[in-house]
């Protein structure tokens, strides 16, 4: 009786992952605005030391139809703004690694977000970036998360820099739990998040939707739905 539905369900998980690629979301979604949260692995030209991490962005289109991509792109830097063309916005690939969508957004709230990715750019100070704890990529993309209500990316857990705060305590970024955060130790506790500990930012916890395992220097182990 069970495998009635056990096996549609895995049967379906493969399409559920690859339904996070660019190339299938993006031709998807009309004309309208619209932004999207992506992430990939840190290539491995990088040190050692940072390949087990992921970069955060966020590319979006305009009501103009134009697409641009926002993203602190490494040391020194200030927040980065450069266009591009349909194509590069649905390309799976960045740095010969996959790139996943981890949150998308339309219409009004997609305008609303684009807003505040100006103002997050605005509150940038160039020279802040640090690879570990942070501020970095990740850092930038979970502040404007959590001055945009309509954007609620669950960053992955290798994002390190997300958490970097000097003290912090509300709600998480995803707005569906609430979160304790230091230097040296943090907490969430959430719908999304799940319950994780964070020592030093390394993360720890077992995350509730989608349901995954978190360990330090892994991805999330369980399934990847779409967004």
């Amino acid at each position: 009786m069970a495998a009635r539905w056990i096996l549609p369900v895995l049967a379906a998980l493969p399409a559920a992952y690859a339904s996070r690629r660019p190339s299938v979301i993006v031709p998807h979604q009309g004309e309208g605005p619209v932004v999207h949260v992506k992430e990939c692995s840190i290539p491995d030209g990088e040190p050692w030391y940072a390949r087990f991490a992921v970069h955060t962005w966020i590319d979006y289109r305009a009501a103009d139809g134009t697409w641009t991509r926002v993203g602190v792109p490494g040391p020194a830097a200030n927040v980065r703004r450069s266009s591009l063309n349909p194509e590069e916005a649905r390309e799976d690939l960045r740095w010969s690694e996959p790139v996943r969508v981890i949150d998308v957004t339309h219409g009004d709230d997609a305008i609303a977000a684009i807003a505040a990715l100006a103002a997050a750019e605005d509150q940038w100070e160039r020279g802040e970036y640090r690879a570990f704890p942070g501020p970095n990529s990740n850092t930038f993309v979970e502040r404007v998360a959590r001055a945009t209500p309509c954007l609620s990316p669950t960053l992955s857990p290798n994002a390190t820099g997300k958490d970097h705060a000097w003290l912090r305590a509300g709600v998480t970024a995803s707005g569906t739990g609430v979160e304790l955060e230091s230097p040296a130790l943090g907490v969430e506790v959430g719908l999304r998040e799940g319950v994780q500990l964070h020592v030093a930012q390394l993360p720890l916890g077992v995350q509730l939707w989608p349901p995954a395992l978190i360990l330090p220097f892994l991805p999330a182990i369980g399934p990847r739905l779409a967004p």
